[in-house]
């Protein structure tokens, strides 16, 4: 049985699929590129790892969402979501400039003094900590947008696919444009 809040139906509908459409494009993007600096960054076993702990946010955040949900209702305030979706992109920003210049910290004060796998170590950990925040956002925002809107799940739920989709095919043209692992250094 479902018991989820009857949703008002959106002002303008079509702003609303667009912006989970683009919010899973970034975060499909967001992936892949963190994927190939990582991949440059680290070994590329430990790219995966960071990857993999990292995109723990999207997880937790709906996890979170859900319980928070029960107890009271966090999707009346459509503001919400857009705050969530302003969030999510400063996170993204910041978590990159965060993640370039500690893991250039780390490097100017540990390679050398411990063993390699130690401070490799390090920086993956750092690395992903500092996506974090954006991915736990960006799982915020998709689960309090299909949570607000439940009976417009379907339609939501392929403009996820389509944004994804997207962003999967303007990942290599992308990489090609910015530089692939020369983008942010």
């Amino acid at each position: 049985m479902n018991n989820a809040p009857a949703s008002p139906p959106p002002q303008r509908p079509w702003a609303l699929y667009l912006g989970l459409g683009l919010s899973t494009g970034s975060l499909l993007l967001l992936q892949v590129f963190l994927t190939r600096v990582f991949s440059v960054l680290y070994h590329s076993s430990f790219a995966f790892l960071a990857i993999s702990l990292t995109f723990l946010g999207l997880g937790s955040a709906g996890i979170i969402a859900y319980l928070a949900g029960t107890r009271r209702d966090i999707t009346r305030n459509p503001a919400g979501l857009a705050k969530s979706g302003i969030l999510f992109a400063l996170l993204m920003v910041a978590g990159f400039v965060a993640l370039v210049a500690i893991d250039q910290a780390i490097m100017r004060r540990f390679a050398g003094t411990w063993p390699p796998l130690l401070w490799q170590l390090l920086r993956v950990v750092t690395a992903s900590l500092c996506m974090l925040p954006a991915a736990f956002a960006a799982g915020m925002l998709i689960s309090l947008t299909l949570r607000r809107y439940v009976s417009r799940v379907n339609r939501l739920y392929c403009c996820d696919l389509l944004g994804a989709g997207a962003g999967c095919l303007l990942a290599l043209p992308l990489m090609n444009w910015v530089g692939g692992d020369q983008g942010i250094f």
